[in-house]
């Protein structure tokens, strides 16, 4: 069986008898998708970084988790 294309991984594939690779179409919805979740992907990225970046410049966030921590640790004790 001769397949559309004669990349080298097909032209190997047909030598050794193995089936033709599956080829899918792809759905534009679905590719729209994929830029969505990169983009929201990034977004979330920047996000994280502007709360380290507070957590790790301001004295203030730093006694808040610190408070916060000490009054999950009393409630579960």
């Amino acid at each position: 069986m001769a397949f559309a294309h004669q990349c080298p991984e097909c032209i190997a594939g047909e030598e050794q008898g193995r089936d033709p690779p599956t080829f899918y179409v792809v759905d534009p919805l679905r590719r729209r998708g994929r830029r969505k979740g990169k983009r929201d992907a990034q977004e979330a990225a920047h996000h994280l970084r502007t709360l380290v970046s507070l957590v790790l410049t301001n004295a203030e966030m730093r006694k808040l988790i610190t408070h916060a921590g000490t009054v999950g640790c009393d409630l579960l004790a």
